[in-house]
């Protein structure tokens, strides 16, 4: 399965957008398929930093957020994905 990022803004009160949060698409649908949280969240973070991106720059310097489930943030998938500049 080819997999792609999408990003959906999130606003505060005023309707400006504050940040992103960044989702799994599958690369040929370009929607959400029925697959695992832990899958969606690796598949991101993988595609991240395969492709040598930094999250900021897909987000026009706002700061991003990785929806991570239950089973990765007690795995520790969430600590061992930081990002050295």
């Amino acid at each position: 399965m080819s997999s792609s990022i999408a990003r959906q803004a999130i606003f505060d009160r005023q309707r400006n957008v504050v940040a992103y949060e960044l989702l799994f698409r599958d690369g040929q649908s370009d929607s959400f398929p029925c697959v695992p949280a832990r899958y969606a969240t690796q598949t991101v973070l993988q595609t991240l930093f395969r492709q040598g991106v930094h999250p900021v720059s897909l987000s026009d310097d706002k700061p991003v957020f990785i929806n991570f489930g239950f089973e990765s943030l007690v795995d520790g998938t969430a600590s061992n994905t930081r990002k050295k500049r």
